[in-house]
């Protein structure tokens, strides 16, 4: 809110989210409108117990929703602080880089390209949406861990495996360490061109920290580092605690850890013997197997860790999350893949063969 007036409020809020019958032709992210408006204060829970709006508009910096009383008109943004100019340009971004998405790929999965990339969930038809939530298969395209530690591996794959083909430069020089920078870097990049989302947000804390630990020569995948951003997590965004996504994605990733790092202990104390000469038929086939397996491993210690949380706050369980999730997450790792090499890509206009 830039200014009020007929009455001028002594106490404005600092946002509102509003509701027009019609919306100007030429309205665009970041373009300032002007009417005559009804404002109210933010709504709490439908019933006792039930989620409360007012909660999370409060921590959003929401003071008042309402409608417009009748069609609101753009004016100069000449006036408009600089913070809403560069939130108003990365929205812009994020527009014109989904239109270019959906313009390449077309339909409803071009909507789903535009989500896991940018963050723009808009256009997904509701059928979808609802299958995805049916199926336990929605977090696909919430900007959250699984495509902040997608893009992560992405790029420290792609950068030590170029370094590779360099042996005199990759032998004297900490490559690891300069693909950990990058890939925090690009997970900084990701975050802003995906909105900010809170899941996101909570996420690049818990990837920038695991990260940093590489930096320093450090384990990135223990519990002392889970703890390390669950603090910096807490500090940033306290009311984020009594949340799902707070609740469900570190419960997940502390089952998934705490349960690697048992079966990584199993196997150490394993008395080992020379593997067997297998046929590239039976090697390939054993290594798929276990790639399937550490799937389902990985979908049922999750799913475990959160079912709990997700009866509690959604009142919904999904059984054939397990099944989707197997046919599933190879494919979205694969399409990930694509996506960040599109992202590489698309401001030299060469994106087209990944997208």
């Amino acid at each position: 809110v830039i200014s009020t007036a007929h009455p001028k409020l002594r106490y404005a809020p600092e946002r509102v989210r509003l509701s027009a019958r019609k919306v100007p032709a030429d309205m665009t992210a970041g373009s300032l409108l002007t009417g005559y408006a009804r404002l109210l204060q933010p709504t709490g829970p439908v019933r006792p117990d039930s989620y409360d709006f007012s909660f999370d508009s409060y921590f959003s910096g929401i003071g008042a929703s309402g409608f417009f009383l009748g069609n609101p008109k753009t004016i100069a943004s000449e006036d408009a602080p600089p913070s809403a100019r560069l939130a108003s340009t990365i929205e812009k971004a994020r527009e014109s880089i989904a239109n270019h998405i959906r313009g390449q790929v077309g339909g409803p999965e071009g909507e789903i390209a535009a989500a896991l990339i940018v963050g723009v969930r808009a256009g997904i038809p509701d059928e979808i949406n609802e299958a995805m939530r049916r199926t336990g298969i929605y977090h696909v395209i919430s900007i959250s861990g699984l495509h902040m530690a997608l893009v992560a591996g992405t790029i420290m794959l792609l950068l030590r495996g170029a370094f590779a083909l360099f042996p005199d430069f990759a032998s004297r020089r900490p490559v690891k360490k300069y693909a950990a920078a990058a890939a925090l870097v690009s997970i900084a990049a990701y975050l802003v061109f995906s909105g900010i989302v809170v899941a996101a947000e909570r996420s690049f804390i818990m990837l920038a920290v695991m990260l940093v630990a590489v930096l320093f020569d450090r384990a990135a995948l223990t519990m002392r580092n889970l703890a390390i951003s669950a603090i910096a997590v807490i500090l940033v965004s306290p009311h984020e605690v009594v949340g799902p996504s707070f609740q469900m994605s570190f419960a997940a990733t502390a089952a998934l850890v705490g349960a690697y790092a048992g079966w990584a202990d199993y196997r150490a104390d394993r008395t080992t013997t020379p593997p067997p000469k297998r046929s590239f038929l039976r090697f390939t086939s054993r290594k798929l197997a276990m790639g399937m397996g550490g799937l389902a491993m990985t979908s049922i210690i999750a799913g475990s860790a959160t079912a709990l949380f997700a009866i509690w706050h959604f009142q919904r369980v999904s059984p054939l999350s397990l099944v989707a999730n197997l046919a599933v997450m190879p494919i979205v790792s694969v399409v990930m893949f694509l996506g960040v090499a599109s992202a590489l890509t698309m401001p030299f206009g060469l994106d087209w063969p990944f997208l």
